[in-house]
């Protein structure tokens, strides 16, 4: 539930105008929360006054708006977006502490439906070659079963068992990143907001399609990344690039109807 400190609330009415929900009213010049709704923030992010709060949420987490630090030329941001491209060569480093901490909060930060804020973001790194093995024995599993879900991923494996120096589901890549949820455009959000983010931070990024199909047809991989009772959304490698481009790509005229 929304609380509102009617000492510093001073009734202007920003957070009842701004509330989807339509459960914060102006009442003898005070804001009064008329029920539950889903949490969204927009009240506490509007105030100007800082009267408002959800204690069930990180409030010491809020940080107030300076321009300084908030603003990003938008040539700049496009710049960003037309240089970011698809690592598949990463350098023998792995990812600090808080280069996964400041990950997760670019996909924490993410926009949800209905503010069900319901990813889970899931790093392996320390224990990825344990992950690996598990990956490739349950590849080879059911590849053994009639009908198997990963019947084009036979050629990898058994490139794989030929030379286990031939990785091309991981490549070289220091960590796997995994958005799980079970709502898909939540997870795609959250994973292009981590790879911008990881992009600024002279990281480099591969969405892993293969990889999530792999693990959304193992069974038993679900419990050892903890990520019961949720699908897996968007998979991803992640490192220190091992190459540098110089130049932005090439790319076809924009498919676009404006009316």
């Amino acid at each position: 539930m929304i609380r509102i400190n009617t000492e510093l609330c001073i009734g202007c009415g920003k957070c009842a105008g701004n509330c989807s929900a339509r459960n914060i009213l102006i009442c003898s010049g005070k804001a009064q929360v008329q029920g539950e709704c889903f949490n969204c923030g927009q009240c506490v992010a509007i105030c100007p006054q800082n009267a408002v709060s959800i204690p069930e949420y990180d409030m010491e987490d809020i940080a107030e708006y300076k321009k300084d630090s908030f603003c990003v030329e938008p040539d700049i941001l496009l710049n960003m977006i037309k240089f970011r491209r698809s690592i598949r060569n990463f350098k023998d480093k792995k990812l600090t502490s808080d280069d996964i901490r400041m990950l997760i909060q670019a996909g924490r930060y993410t926009a949800t439906a209905s503010n069900r804020q319901d990813c889970r973001f899931i790093v392996v790194q320390d224990r990825l070659q344990e992950f690996k093995q598990l990956v490739w024995d349950g590849i080879g599993e059911q590849l053994s079963t009639e009908n198997s879900p990963l019947e084009e991923f036979r050629g990898i494996y058994l490139r794989k068992k030929k030379d286990p120096a031939d990785d091309k589901l991981f490549f070289n890549a220091q960590a796997v990143l995994i958005v799980a949820s079970n709502i898909t455009e939540d997870a795609a959000l959250a994973a292009q907001n981590i790879e911008l983010t990881a992009h600024a931070m002279g990281l480099g990024i591969l969405y892993d399609g293969w990889l999530n199909n792999v693990l959304s047809n193992l069974p038993d991989i679900s419990k050892w990344l903890h990520a019961e009772n949720k699908r897996f959304g968007v998979t991803m490698l992640a490192g220190y690039p091992a190459v540098r481009f110089v130049r932005t790509a090439p790319r076809r005229k924009a498919d676009s109807v404006i009316l």
